[in-house]
Parts: structure tokens; sequence; C-alpha cells
């Protein structure tokens, strides 16, 4: 059992997180009410919050799965500057991002994968974030649900020939989208919670559905352009990166970040991404790692 740790996110706003099985969330960003859900899918269960969106009213986790804290700093634009720092290189601006901020970035998942280990990021040594090629020693189990065996049970699988893919069980992508779609806490959200749709996660960021919307950017009511106005946003969307497909390396931390939805399209499965020139909904091969953030069913 690991100590209780208290992170203070504010004067009035405090969230807990141990290894058990009960995540407090609050149903008010503001007077963060607790309720009970409980989830026993995650390797290291965190203490999350509770967001509402001003632009639909939906409810999300405050922070991308597996992220200890809420982001608290933007990466900004500007390449060679970082928190008021310039740096000599982006390279050196992106290390100082992540040093600062690693911790809301979060698990990086491979799509429509169990929180089975292989999600989990060492930042300060990359030397530990272990994977295996791709195999297909991968077993589907009475419940239908897609599960990486062997070698791969617990490590990202790395697959650098089409269709980019870690299991050949499921080439639709229909078991994987209905078990990140589950709302029951036996899929990678908390009880209550699921993977959203492309759609879902359009409408809180890209694509407003009211064209006349006001921005206010003291309540997170902010359209999503760049990778600053992903931070500026409600749901606070760190420059994470990315996991490697190929040769499942860290990529693109403090550059661009990422995010899967619930929606399989051919071999692959939509995202949205934002770097600092754009923001854009797509689509990854299902080996990427990418961040994950739930909503509220």
């Amino acid at each position: 059992m690991l100590n209780i740790f208290k992170i203070v996110l504010s004067a009035m706003i405090a969230f807990y997180f141990s290894a058990c099985d009960s995540f407090p969330f609050s149903d008010d960003k503001l007077n963060n009410n607790p309720t009970n859900p409980s989830t026993t899918n995650s390797p290291t269960p965190i203490t999350y919050g509770i967001v509402t969106s001003p632009i639909t009213g939906k409810k999300w986790l405050d922070r991308n799965l597996g992220a200890i804290e809420v982001c608290t700093k933007s990466r900004g634009l500007e390449a060679l500057k970082f928190d008021g720092v310039e740096y000599s290189t982006e390279a050196e601006a992106n290390e100082a991002y992540v040093n600062s901020q690693k911790d809301c970035f979060g698990d990086l998942y491979q799509w429509g994968r169990l929180a089975d280990g292989h999600e989990k990021i060492n930042y300060t040594d990359t030397s530990k974030n272990q994977s295996v090629s791709y195999a297909d020693n991968l077993t589907i189990n009475d419940n239908g649900i897609i599960k990486a065996s062997g070698d791969g049970a617990t490590k990202f699988i790395k697959n650098p020939n089409s269709p980019y893919d870690w299991t050949d069980k499921d080439f639709d992508g229909s078991k994987r989208k209905a078990l990140w779609e589950k709302t029951d806490g036996t899929s990678i959200c908390p009880n209550g919670f699921r993977v959203p749709t492309i759609d879902e996660l359009k409408a809180e960021t890209t694509n407003w559905s009211d064209s006349s919307m006001t921005e206010d950017e003291s309540i997170g009511k902010v359209k999503v352009i760049n990778r600053d106005t992903a931070f500026k946003n409600f749901l606070k969307f760190p420059v994470s990166g990315n996991r490697d497909y190929g040769d499942a390396s860290l990529d693109n931390q403090g550059y661009r970040g990422f995010v899967w939805s619930s929606l399989p399209v051919g071999s692959n499965a939509r995202s949205l991404s934002f770097n600092d020139a754009n923001a854009r909904d797509g689509w990854h091969g299902r080996t990427y790692g990418l961040s994950v953030r739930c909503i509220k069913d």
C-alpha cells in the first residue's frame, strides 16, 4: 500500500491519490462535493476531479488518464521560449516544459487496449519504458475482450508494418471500440465514464456547434486552435506527445499533443491533435501510444 499524498491544487481545491480502489470525485469544479464511484482497472489508482464544460455542459475528468495533477503551465507558441525563459534550441525549451509539467501528461495508450501496464511512461529515465516487437500471441478472452499475452502482456507492442496495429484479432476495431465505450469501471475509464467519441472531443475544442459563442478564458471557454489554446481550454490539455508505433520511442513531447477517441476508421482510429500552428482531428495507427481523456456518460 502506497502512502497517501496530498496535492494542493489551490487554497480551496485538494485531491488525494493512494493505492486503493476508491476514486472520490467532484461533481462541481468549484465546490468539489465528493461522490464515490470506484474502479479496479488501473495498476496505479489516481483520484481525479470532474470539470463541467462551459461549452456543452458535459462533465469530464479534469486531467488525462494516469496524470497525478492538472497542468499548470502552457508550452506557449514560441519555439525557443517556455515560462518566460528563452533557450538556445527548441529541444531545450521542450525539455524544460517536460521537466516542469510531466506529472500532468498521464499515460499513453495503444488504441483499444486495457490498462495492463503498457501505457505507463517514465519521462525521467526513458530506458525503463519497455516494449516488445509485434507477435500474433494475442488472444480474446471469454468476454470478447482482446488482451495482450506472453511477453507483451504488460509492455508496449511495436509494429512498423501495415496495418500498424498491436493485434490481428480485431481488424475493424469493433470489439475494442465496445471495450472503450464501457462505463462500468471494467475498461480504462473510472466507473460512470468512458472514452469520448471524436465528435464529443471536437465539440469541446475545435468545432463549436454554435459559431456565435463568445470565448471566456476565465472559465476555460476557449476554442482550440493550437497547443496554447489547448491548455487555456477548460480541459487543460498538455503537449504530452506520443509513443511511436515503430520503435516505441517517446516523440513530440513539448511540441504536439494527441488525444484518442473511441472511434475506429479503416485500420486506424480517430484522434485530436494540436501543435504550435494548428489543431485538428485526424487518425493514427492503433499501435501509437496517445493520451486519453474520459467523459461522463
